[in-house]
């Protein structure tokens, strides 16, 4: 019996490690999010529903969120952009990424998550973009 309070002991140091690690990390300021409607005849811009950047203690960010494709158009190969900045507003990074399947389509009101990581650096405030490709 004594095993086995200790290994629940145990177990509960390491709950306890994780949840202050947890409350330690902070989410990023937002900036306007963009549009990018003259990119491309291709291109659709689409809706980020959801976005949190989150730092963790190992310094680097999770990223994630949902797009909502809110066209009346089918879409593939959707990308997110996201830009980081300072404290001083300065542009630190850009991150672009595809969050789609790769033969997968999108109709109108579709949802798609997505999650990735952002390696180390300061970053106070960031802008995010989403769009995808018309189609044919």
């Amino acid at each position: 019996m004594t095993n086995l309070k200790q290994i629940l002991h145990f177990n509960l140091i390491i709950l306890l490690i994780l949840l202050l690690s947890i409350s330690n990390a902070y989410i990023l300021n937002a900036q306007p999010i963009t549009n990018l409607s003259d990119a491309s005849p291709d291109v659709v811009n689409i809706m980020i529903t959801s976005l949190e950047i989150i730092k963790s203690t190992s310094g680097s960010y999770s990223v994630t969120g949902a797009i909502l494709n809110n066209s009346t158009e089918n879409v593939d190969h959707i990308m997110v952009n996201v830009t980081l900045f300072d404290d001083k507003n300065d542009e630190q990074k850009v991150i672009n990424r595809f969050v789609s399947g790769p033969f997968k389509i999108y109709p109108p009101n579709a949802i798609e998550r997505f999650s990735f990581i952002i390696d180390s650096g300061k970053y106070d405030s960031y802008k995010a973009e989403a769009f995808a490709d018309r189609v044919k």
